[in-house]
């Protein structure tokens, strides 16, 4: 029996262990169970994580996976793809696979327009969908499907979209809509709070929400991680880093951040969102992870990157 990850025991993580697949793009933990859903470019595969045998795999009709979720009552699967086309657009799609059994549904949706995430509601009753459209457009939109109707809702306007980040209960999301500032909405009402801005050296590279959505951790291409009252914008915390900081992931309770740096180094670190304190650092080289998620229990976190490492975290027993 593992433990879940705490401050008081962060510095006991080590890897426990790690393979090498197709390159990772996304990783989703499989609702009601304990396994892993990893995104490829071209298919979804899903391992037993206490085995690490693969289960399934998953074909989308179109290719370029960005971004997959699992509905929370455990129907659905959604795959949102994006491919680039001519003239330098993207054309984006919606896949839809039916639990638990995962029977593929087809295509739900094609769009003109770059797909950069997808999300859905705690109630699993809505899909958040998130599109922008590179220059000289530079506009970026939401679509909020209704569940089981598949049906869009409500559209609103948000302007360009580098970064998107949602709040587990889904009434606050950030964007950036260039490097330098960051909007905080109010997805209940449809409308903007207030913006956020940063420096040009500290350009945002990543966001991630907190479990009680009350702060908001970005990370930056100074190596910097600022912590963010995401109910009226103040700055909390900052913590100095070297290098990018391209993935971040908070444990269950929100006690620790887990954040993959690319410096001179690249390193997994973890970090005591009360206090910044680094509570462990391991060395990475050569890989670069740009997916972290922590498991539902808190007692493991996955990495993945691009060059298709994934590796498992925890604390031995």
């Amino acid at each position: 029996m593992l433990q879940p990850i705490t401050t008081d025991n962060a510095f006991q993580v080590s890897s426990i262990a790690g393979w090498v697949v197709d390159p990772v793009v996304d990783l989703s933990w499989v609702t009601g169970v304990y396994q892993l859903a990893v995104a490829h470019p071209d298919s979804i595969v899903f391992y037993d994580l206490a085995s690490r045998n693969l289960l399934r795999q998953l074909y989308p009709k179109a290719g370029e996976i960005v971004d997959i979720d699992f509905s929370p009552d455990g129907k659905w699967l959604v795959s949102g793809s994006r491919q680039l086309v001519e003239d330098e657009t993207y054309r984006s799609n919606l896949e839809i696979w039916n639990g638990p059994d995962w029977k593929p549904l087809g295509v739900l949706f094609g769009v003109s327009g770059g797909l950069t995430g997808i999300e859905f509601t705690p109630d699993s009753q809505n899909l958040l969908v998130t599109y922008t459209l590179p220059e000289p457009e530079q506009t970026g939109w939401i679509d909020f499907w209704k569940i089981p109707d598949w049906k869009i809702a409500n559209r609103i306007g948000t302007g360009t979209l580098l970064e998107v980040a949602v709040s587990v209960d889904q009434l606050r999301m950030a964007t950036t809509p260039n490097r330098y500032s960051i909007v905080i909405w109010d997805l209940d009402k449809r409308e903007r709070l207030f913006n956020i801005l940063t420096s040009f050296t500290g350009a945002v590279n990543t966001m991630a929400f907190s479990p009680d959505r009350i702060t908001l951790a970005t990370g930056h291409y100074d190596g910097t991680i600022r912590l963010w009252d995401a109910l009226g914008g103040t700055l909390l915390l900052e913590i100095p880093g070297e290098g990018i900081v391209e993935s971040l992931a908070y444990n269950p309770d929100g006690t620790v951040l887990a954040a993959s740096m690319n410096g001179d180094e690249p390193a997994l670190t973890l970090f005591d969102t009360n206090t910044g304190q680094v509570l462990n650092r391991s060395a990475t080289f050569p890989h670069i992870y740009t997916s972290l998620l922590f498991s539902p229990d808190g007692q493991l976190f996955i990495s993945g990157s691009y060059d298709g490492t994934i590796r498992i975290w925890g604390i031995r027993p």
